[in-house]
């Protein structure tokens, strides 16, 4: 079970550094076409990867700080110290995802832009 969870992990690893590649490739193209503001573009596919990396690191360190507390909690308060420890761990998940959705989609809308107008100068 353990290795499936591994192997899907990876797989998701996988797709995220091929999406943010993508979005870096069709950057750089566009940025060589149109060059300007659209150089920045370039960058927003490497910091949303980034970001969602930070998500996940907030996860972890989350849930080793719940089970941290739960372990040097009195019983009757375990329950909710394991609660408020995860609360933190999944807030520290979503802010990285979204961050990294926001970066990747202002990529992606930046790139479709100089490329439409590429093609009309044409």
């Amino acid at each position: 079970m353990i290795v499936v969870l591994g192997l899907l992990g990876l797989l998701g690893l996988a797709v995220h550094v091929s999406f943010a590649v993508g979005l870096s490739a069709w950057a750089v193209r566009v940025a060589k076409q149109r060059g300007g503001a659209y150089r920045y573009a370039i960058a927003l596919p490497g910091v949303g990867f980034f970001a969602s990396m930070a998500g996940g690191m907030l996860t972890l360190m989350g849930l080793i700080h719940a089970f941290g507390a739960v372990a040097n909690a009195p019983p009757d308060v375990r329950a909710s110290a394991l609660a408020d420890g995860i609360s933190e761990a999944m807030n520290g998940t979503a802010y990285g995802l979204v961050a990294a959705i926001l970066l990747y989609l202002t990529s992606a809308i930046l790139s479709s832009v100089g490329s439409r107008r590429a093609r009309e100068a044409r």
